[in-house]
């Protein structure tokens, strides 16, 4: 069962963090708009100017479209400041829900190398009991053989290198794939 809840934290992780990036890319694509609208008010503003130095546009018109360019840069920058912020904001709940997942995905890592572990061991388990009933049991048949005579046991069985280092040395075995 931890596992299961371990695998719900990790897709409750990425679906917060899928949605927190697509705020902030919400966020970044407003930004981009009003720098977009501040390079606008900015030509009309310089063409307004030019208007005026070259006497294209009478003085009025010229002003009053100079003037009104103006005001909207600087509304639109005053925009985009705000927008910067709420950004960042984004971009650190981004960052926080990016860390979070990766913290939500080492824990369930963890959990499945534990419940590996938990299987590995009673494995082991299951086939030391299988080994010892087999050593038995043939320690038995060379009793009889042996006309019922107590034999050592290293005269019928001894373990393999591998077994014997493990058990004697704390020598982990070697897998050797066929």
């Amino acid at each position: 069962m931890e596992i299961e809840q371990r695998a719900a934290q990790v897709a409750r992780a990425r679906a917060h963090l899928a949605k927190v990036t697509k705020d902030a890319e919400a966020f970044e694509a407003r930004l981009q708009g009003v720098k977009e609208g501040i390079s606008r008010a900015e030509k009309r503003r310089d063409e307004a100017l030019a208007g005026l130095r070259c006497g294209d546009l009478q003085e009025d018109i010229g002003a009053a479209r100079l003037a009104v360019a103006k005001a909207d840069a600087v509304d639109l920058a005053g925009i985009a400041t705000g927008i910067r912020q709420e950004l960042a904001n984004a971009e650190s709940l981004r960052d926080a829900a990016a860390e979070a997942l990766k913290s939500a995905e080492e824990w369930l890592s963890q959990g499945e190398r534990d419940l590996m572990i938990l299987g590995l061991d009673a494995q082991i388990m299951r086939l030391q009991d299988t080994l010892c009933r087999a050593i038995a049991e043939r320690y038995r048949l060379g009793v009889d053989i042996n006309g019922g005579r107590s034999m050592m046991l290293s005269q019928i069985w001894r373990p393999s290198k591998p077994l014997d280092d493990a058990v004697r040395f704390q020598v982990p075995p070697r897998v050797v794939c066929a």
